[in-house]
């Protein structure tokens, strides 16, 4: 007994060793996070590596209810990060080891750039035809791999480009240029829509009357000089700011020197009804995050997040920006078409693109860009039974139905018609989105190409017939399906995950939570197969 104790001894000190020479994770133990690691070292000829030690580097770790460890891994090459290269390693309680694996391997490039930094942004945001001001919060070398992206390995300069001014239409563009030869290879539009006090502050409470939810109870600021500000001590500072409908990125501070925010109309000159609705939203979706899944904020470690109101005129939709001000932007719509976008789901979809950056971060185009933009849905339709309780009404599933002016008769009544996207039935949407999965999936706008798979969490959820093929799936509920879908996002999925990917994640999500062959592992199944995805 005792030899056999040393021997486990002298093992668990070659892997802490192994171990020593990675990045550290703050959440995975020492012991799973060795074993990670020499599972990587020894099957680096495999994945196509060189020196896994160095070629990954650990970015971040959690322990799923079960105590299994998931390690997320970026990938380099040669000091220069891989675009899309990533893996994940899952580490049982037993030790056993299994991968998520999306390594680009046998990489062979000189990584010294031809085209100096400064000329490839020129070149980027000449090509994408930006006028006015922009801001390129984001520019590094990178290897775009070989593969959906590009034909071969190439060497880049990535840019994020944010473009906010009164020439252009708002956008967050990814560009890749040739290092070697300054051409742009590729782009994308990777702004996820919708489709502070002072130091003498304390917190208190405010009443938000807003225009979709009532009266509500407001975590706020108040200076000793009795302002309330809406800025939140009780979860990490999150504030809300208004744009005072410009769009150069000027804000400032809602506050109220009554304690009371908004007067509960949709069209209103009272700038603190959209603030008292966002921040409301913005409540509930930290609050449903911590309830149902345990997690600190958006990036897991409560990083405060922003929420911009009131952004230019007559802007119907909403983003995310992750990089240059970590917030979520609001528009007030128009009295034509749309009320302000800022029902509670419209807050949880895209602060539900914030989490998506801090986990899996799909990119934002073809099959990965819908599933990024499915994930927003989902999690925004569970923010909202968060707050009304489920079923609500006809509504239940519809994605963005409050703000539709033609759901409301003339003395205001709401009257559900409309919605912008419905899991239950996804052609009813707006572009008429298939409920089926196909090859052309890739190639589709992202808020439709993520349809199907919403409508996959749908019967997933509640149960019902398909109606891309008719198969009738039992539903789980919303908390086991809503579990499974957020495990398969920050444990398991890659940011190239497409949906077959997916359904895998979705899967060993399901089978580390409840068990191989349980009725949630069969229902995922089910689900997927009901879109056309096995």
């Amino acid at each position: 007994m005792s030899q056999h104790k040393a021997k486990v001894s002298c093992v668990l000190i070659a892997l802490l060793a192994v171990a020593a020479a990675w990045a550290q994770s703050p959440n995975a133990s020492p012991k799973a996070l060795a074993v990670s690691n020499a599972y990587l070292e020894a099957n680096a000829r495999a994945l196509g590596l060189t020196n896994a030690g160095e070629e990954l580097r650990v970015r971040g770790s959690s322990v799923d209810a079960q105590g299994n460890n998931h390690i997320r891994y970026d990938q380099f090459y040669k000091g220069v990060r891989v675009f899309e290269g990533e893996a994940v390693g899952h580490v049982t309680q037993e030790g056993a080891v299994t991968l998520t694996n999306g390594v680009r391997g046998n990489i062979d490039l000189d990584v010294n750039p031809s085209v100096a930094r400064g000329s490839a942004l020129d070149t980027a945001a000449r090509e994408l035809g930006v006028h006015g001001s922009y801001d390129a919060f984001y520019g590094a070398l990178e290897i775009l791999p070989r593969g959906s992206r590009s034909l071969a390995d190439m060497l880049v300069w990535h840019f994020r480009i944010f473009v906010e001014n009164d020439s252009d239409l708002t956008a967050q563009w990814d560009a890749f240029v040739d290092a070697r030869n300054g051409a742009l290879l590729w782009y994308f539009d990777s702004l996820e829509t919708a489709a502070k006090g002072g130091g003498s502050s304390q917190p208190a409470t405010a009443t938000g009357d807003t225009m979709y939810s009532g009266a509500r109870t407001l975590s706020v600021t108040r200076s000793s000089a009795g302002v309330y500000t809406l800025q939140d001590p009780l979860r990490v500072g999150n504030q809300v700011l208004t744009m005072k409908n410009t769009t150069t990125g000027k804000t400032a501070s809602l506050t109220s020197t009554t304690g009371v925010f908004g007067d509960f109309l949709k069209i209103t000159s009272n700038p603190n009804t959209a603030g008292a609705d966002a921040h409301f939203g913005m409540q509930a979706t930290w609050d449903y995050l911590k309830n149902a899944f345990g997690r600190n904020g958006l990036d897991g470690l409560g990083k405060p997040v922003t929420l911009r109101v009131h952004y230019g005129v007559g802007y119907g939709d909403a983003f995310w920006m992750g990089g240059a001000c970590y917030c979520a932007t609001f528009g007030d719509g128009n009295s034509i078409g749309t009320y302000p976008i800022v029902y509670p789901g419209d807050i949880g979809h895209e602060l539900a693109h914030g989490l998506m950056q801090s986990e899996a971060n799909l990119t934002y185009t073809g099959e990965s860009g819908g599933l990024n933009e499915s994930n927003s849905d989902i999690l925004g339709e569970m923010v909202r039974f968060s707050v009304y309780g489920y079923p609500i009404d006809s509504t239940d599933w519809w994605v963005f139905p409050a703000q539709n002016v033609k759901n409301y008769d003339s003395s205001g009544n709401y009257v559900p018609w409309r919605a912008w996207r419905y899991l239950d039935n996804p052609p009813l949407g707006t572009g008429a989105p298939s409920a089926c999965w196909s090859t052309d999936t890739n190639s589709l706008e992202v808020h439709i190409a993520g349809q199907p798979n919403s409508h996959a969490f749908y019967l997933l959820a509640h149960g019902g017939t398909s109606v891309c093929n008719g198969q009738v799936v039992a539903g789980i509920g919303n908390t086991d399906a809503a579990r499974i879908w957020y495990d398969a996002v920050t444990n398991w999925m890659t940011a190239s995950t497409d949906y077959h990917g997916a359904r895998t994640a979705a899967l060993n999500a399901a089978a580390a939570k409840f068990g191989a062959g349980s009725a949630q592992y069969n229902a995922v199944t089910a689900a997927y197969s009901a879109i056309n995805v096995n």
